[in-house]
């Protein structure tokens, strides 16, 4: 059975704006009487800055606490905001989540020129970051690691060196042993140079039968080859929401956009993995 504050959030009414006096007030009493915590925090929020964010905490918390509840025990959501709440919404978070289920703040630099930049008369440094807060429901939750494509200029100077033959690209990695015997590492000679080296002889055979061992000129040190590998993403890195709900929320401490308002830019977006 869906507690008692989401049928209340179901039955409020859409607003333009966020103003203390137009959210349903036994939202608060709710939260007062269930998640202390919660309530402690939104009364901060009004103290410190404004009514305007203690209404849009207040709906954020109705809504966290929904999404928790249905969420299945390996799933974890992601909650994209601006710096504008993101402090509070990270507290709000670790009240709901717990703060032994926060994974990551993870900084997105959302474009490279900005209103009120230095050339523009800024008096501070550029605001061109949104932060994605990433919690999971427990300690056994999924994740998918994500890849992305390379630049071309990367590619260029990393991987410089190009296979005669098959065309392919590679770079050229150390296999000396970092510590030398202290860590363990054996000596022997390889191609005439004798070093600590970071792979056992039988492995060491095994890459210069493979080709993956390369030694620029005699006597010089040795290093291994290593190839350009293209990746493509799969569909479980691609279909990684299951779910979204948009908010908004504007530099004004009230007077705060409702994410139903017709033609709302810049929402933000809570999306549950699951």
């Amino acid at each position: 059975t869906p507690p008692r504050w989401a049928a209340r959030r179901r039955a409020q009414p859409s607003k333009d704006t966020w103003e203390l006096s137009d959210l349903d007030v036994a939202w608060m009493g709710l939260i007062a009487d269930e998640q202390p915590a919660i309530a402690n925090l939104l009364h901060t929020a009004s103290l410190t800055h404004g009514k305007g964010m203690q209404s849009y905490l207040t709906m954020m918390a109705v809504r966290l606490l929904e999404m928790k509840r249905v969420l299945k025990p390996t799933g974890s959501i992601y909650l994209h905001c601006d710096p504008t709440a993101s402090h509070y919404l990270k507290m709000l978070m670790d009240a709901i989540f717990g703060q032994r289920n926060f994974r990551n703040e993870i900084t997105w630099k959302r474009t490279s020129t900005t209103k009120g930049n230095f050339g523009q008369g800024a008096r501070f440094w550029p605001r061109a970051a949104d932060i994605l807060l990433f919690y999971s429901k427990s300690e056994k939750y999924g994740f998918t690691q994500q890849f992305g494509e390379y630049s071309p200029a990367y590619i260029e100077n990393a991987y410089r060196y190009v296979e005669v033959g098959t065309g392919r690209r590679y770079r050229l990695g150390s296999m000396i042993g970092p510590g030398g015997a202290a860590t363990g590492n054996p000596m022997y000679e390889v191609l005439g140079v004798t070093r600590y080296w970071r792979y056992s002889e039988e492995r060491m055979r095994e890459l210069i039968d493979k080709g993956l061992v390369v030694q620029s000129k005699p006597g010089a040190v040795p290093h291994r080859k290593y190839y350009l590998r293209r990746r493509t993403r799969s569909s479980d890195t691609v279909r990684l929401g299951r779910h979204r709900q948009s908010t908004g929320i504007s530099q004004r401490a009230s007077g705060l956009p409702h994410p139903e308002a017709p033609g709302l830019a810049g929402a933000h977006h809570q999306r549950i993995l699951q």
